[in-house]
């Protein structure tokens, strides 16, 4: 089993209410995002079929260190 602890519910202000205390609650690896969705929206919307290649969005351009795939 893959667990961050508590680090994205931090993040996210994930709480779960323990006897009258709020708690931070733990997560599993991406469990903050839909990662399988995310990554078909993405080839779902930047696909280029007349050069066939990905556009990169520019916010994750500076991540992937190029502008197509």
């Amino acid at each position: 089993m893959s667990t961050l602890g508590d680090f994205q519910s931090r993040r996210m202000k994930a709480r779960i209410d323990m006897d009258g205390s709020k708690e931070f609650i733990y997560t599993y690896n991406g469990s903050a995002l839909a990662i399988g969705r995310t990554v078909a929206a993405i080839l779902e919307n930047y696909y280029n079929e007349e050069k066939n290649e990905i556009e990169v969005p520019s916010a994750l351009q500076k991540y992937l260190n190029t502008k197509v795939l």
